[in-house]
């Protein structure tokens, strides 16, 4: 009787782990959604990016200036690529966010609000 319950205990331990085996796999699982969804949500409502996560051709051309060579041929390069930077993060079409677009909304309604004024 004794061996009965010993296998009995182990089979509803085994089951339990199985169980518990089973839940921290969807919890894993619902975790991975989360943080996928957490991503894109940021990304959507980020402020726009400052100006050292622009570039990095920017951050080596500051380097090839400030850590010149001996013939001095860093620093043309050094500019050329901080020129090359400033123009890519110019020309580079960023997509729009909550952030800006609420920025957006108050400047028009400022506007809207001066012309409603000038024309009463």
């Amino acid at each position: 009787m004794n061996q009965e319950v010993k296998k009995e205990n182990i089979r509803k331990i085994t089951a339990s782990l199985d169980e518990r085996a089973k839940t921290l796999e969807e919890f894993g699982k619902t975790q991975n959604g989360l943080s996928k969804m957490t991503t894109s949500l940021n990304k959507m409502s980020g402020k726009p990016e400052t100006m050292d996560e622009k570039s990095k051709l920017i951050k080596i051309g500051t380097s090839l200036i400030l850590f010149p060579e001996p013939t001095e041929i860093s620093d043309v390069i050094g500019a050329a690529m901080i020129t090359a930077g400033l123009l890519e993060s110019k020309f580079k079409k960023k997509p729009l966010t909550i952030y800006e677009t609420r920025k957006e909304f108050a400047e028009t309604l400022k506007e809207l609000e001066k012309l409603r004024k000038i024309m009463i």
